[in-house]
């Protein structure tokens, strides 16, 4: 995986042969860069599936995962003015703070509250995005209409889990959607946030002692939390895995691994699941047409990832 500390110069890694793509400024006299920006940043997947994807499309381009200290955040983003930029993704624990750093902010990512990608406009201008709303929902496209109108939880109160509440509050239009978080404070500026697009005042928070009856009657169950994450895959944010049962949708967010013990346990008592791979995928896939103009190859992409978890798993 191309990945360095904020501050070293990343290898630029050759890319695959061909023609150069003359797309959104991707075709250039060298090669250009798009970032990730967060700590920690190591475990990340995206430098495999944005660099499969510039490989296989020929563009001359190379993606590094940078590991950005809270200090060093403002310098990285003034980094991503040099003409050989493309732009970048912003992870944990940034994706609310880099707000007030940039120079413009879309529609989208300020209703949200968080920025999970940057574009390089004209003047060198940064802009940020949010793809982790389309990342949300696309993979529920195919069971909004059984979930419109239901009731939905989500554990988490930071940058993903307000891209799926406002996802879910614009989208599904759920007869109650509670958040779960251990932080007061930070649930509290949440529900503040979307105030705008909950018209409706569905939208409600719930302590984790009390929040049992909440859960066993939602249809809709959203781990937006690291709970379950390698290397402690054997937690969940939700330990009562009697109130899951059939007739439940529960979509953990988390990718690695694939299989956690939120998804096992509920599928072990007839719950309908979905993974955080997914969800990665689109928004990533999102994040690169935003750079490029193209889509994302992801037959590739998935090949690609496929073959480095079959690897992992040997070594």
């Amino acid at each position: 995986m191309r990945t360095a500390r904020f501050g070293a110069s990343p290898d630029r890694a050759a890319t695959a042969s061909g023609a150069n793509v003359d797309k959104a400024g991707v075709t250039a006299s060298r090669q250009r860069l798009a970032f990730l920006l967060g700590d920690p940043v190591e475990h990340s997947l995206s430098p495999l599936i944005h660099n499969t994807a510039f490989d296989s499309l020929g563009i001359d381009a190379a993606y590094h995962a940078l590991r950005t200290s809270r200090g060093e955040l403002p310098e990285a983003l003034d980094r991503l003015r040099s003409p050989d930029v493309l732009g970048a993704n912003v992870t944990i624990p940034y994706k609310e703070e880099v707000i007030g750093l940039l120079d413009d902010v879309s529609k989208t990512a300020r209703s949200v509250g968080a920025v999970n990608t940057i574009l390089v406009r004209d003047e060198r201008l940064l802009v940020g995005a949010n793809t982790d709303v389309e990342g949300f929902m696309q993979p529920l496209t195919s069971q909004m209409s059984d979930l419109r109108g239901g009731s939905a939880v989500i554990f988490g109160a930071g940058g993903v889990a307000r891209a799926a509440c406002f996802g879910l509050l614009t989208t599904m239009e759920p007869r109650r959607l509670t958040i779960i978080a251990r932080r007061a404070s930070q649930v509290d500026k949440l529900l503040a946030d979307m105030a705008a697009v909950d018209a409706n005042e569905i939208l409600r928070a719930a302590s984790f002692e009390s929040a049992g009856s909440t859960v066993g009657e939602s249809c809709l169950i959203v781990n937006a939390t690291s709970a379950g994450m390698e290397p402690d895959s054997q937690t969940s944010p939700w330990p009562n895995f009697a109130d899951f049962h059939e007739g439940q949708l529960v979509y953990d967010l988390v990718y690695s691994p694939t299989n956690t013990r939120l998804i096992r346990e509920a599928a072990a008592r007839g719950a309908a699941t979905l993974g955080g791979m997914a969800m990665l995928l689109a928004q990533a896939a999102a994040s690169f047409k935003l750079w490029t103009g193209i889509e994302m190859p992801l037959e590739a992409v998935r090949e690609a990832l496929g073959s480095d978890r079959l690897l992992r798993s040997t070594l």
